[in-house]
């Protein structure tokens, strides 16, 4: 695929389309986004948890998708990710449709190209920090070493330590070094600061920050949290299933400097 020039709009209305900045400026699109719809069927009742979205994505981007519980943002990080179907439009990563090979290519797409952390941890109790890791990197050939990966998100010290022996903000640490640890393109996290407080929220935000910079991952968190947006090169906002404002920051933040 061609490399969006800088001034290339995005496939959204035009008073969405945010004006790109320098640091995010010629680069390769890695997600697009047409017509995305996701309808929940129950009984006669029906909910669109999406509605008809477009969207495009860039390789290197830290996005924050904002809304409210209910708003959809949980979907469409789910659609993006491959671990649910739309009901209509599609998903392309590097220009094709994630959805074409069935469940078996939405399997392979995951393991090779996304990393996911979620709100909970989801460590093994019975083993260490880095044999947690060592899981995911004993499956993919081309993955980091689990000691650069604990390494990577400030976590190297608490290698040997078993998840009931670490706080919460360490074992979600751990959690983003086993995501990031087979390489993935698109990293995608669901409320990554939810169960934590400030201060322990700020090291994990800084941990994926760290990710974003030295491998250039493609970072996006899904949040109800105003203040970590702040931190975002790219904030959106979605609500009642539609996107409402695409825009890059012109003020972003530094970790320290935010608080909630």
């Amino acid at each position: 695929m061609n490399k969006p020039s800088k001034h290339k709009k995005l496939k959204q209305n035009s008073s969405l389309n945010p004006k790109r900045t320098s640091k995010v400026s010629v680069r390769d699109s890695i997600l697009q986004i047409s017509d995305l719809s996701k309808i929940y069927k129950m009984g006669e009742v029906t909910l669109t948890a999406l509605d008809s979205i477009n969207l495009e994505i860039f390789s290197g981007e830290f996005i924050v998708i904002l809304g409210a519980s209910g708003s959809g943002k949980s979907t469409l990080l789910n659609l993006l990710g491959g671990l649910d179907q739309p009901t209509k439009g599609k998903v392309l990563f590097h220009g094709k449709d994630i959805h074409l090979d069935g469940d078996e290519g939405l399997t392979r797409f995951r393991r090779k190209h996304v990393g996911f952390v979620f709100q909970f941890y989801n460590l093994i109790p019975s083993l260490t920090a880095i044999e947690n890791i060592e899981l995911v990197t004993d499956l993919k050939t081309r993955s980091m070493k689990a000691s650069d990966a604990l390494d990577l998100v400030g976590i190297l010290d608490r290698k040997d330590h078993f998840p009931s022996q670490l706080s919460g903000g360490q074992q979600q640490r751990v959690a983003i070094a086993r995501a990031i640890a087979k390489k993935p393109e698109i990293l995608l996290c669901d409320e990554p600061t939810g169960a934590l407080d400030f201060k322990t929220g700020r090291l994990v935000l800084e941990a994926l920050s760290n990710v974003n910079e030295v491998l250039k991952t493609t970072t996006i968190i899904i949040t109800h949290n105003e203040s970590i947006s702040e931190i975002a090169d790219r904030i959106i906002r979605i609500k009642d299933g539609k996107i409402i404002a695409d825009d890059y920051n012109k003020t972003k933040k530094v970790i320290d400097e935010i608080s909630w």
